[in-house]
């Protein structure tokens, strides 16, 4: 009963996806977006850096998202 609570509440969440541009580094800072929106009743869903363009726009339409977000950090290293 609680999992399929669970995944209710988890249907009738916003859905965000968030698309790495470029690098995995992208997809971990989505994926910690992910990680605050879950306890915010929102979910979002990383799509890889790896997908072709084609790919990642398949998937939005398919998911119809309330809303997306692309995720780019510049070139080079980042500061430490």
């Amino acid at each position: 009963p609680e999992a399929k609570r669970e995944a209710a509440d988890e249907e009738q969440s916003p859905l965000v996806i968030g698309v790495a541009a470029h690098a995995e580094e992208e997809a971990i800072l989505l994926e910690m977006l992910n990680a605050t929106c879950r306890e915010r009743s929102c979910r979002v869903e990383v799509l890889s850096s790896g997908l072709v363009q084609s790919e990642r726009i398949a998937k939005i339409v398919e998911r119809s998202p309330e809303l997306v977000i692309v995720s780019s950090l510049p070139p080079g290293k980042a500061p430490q």
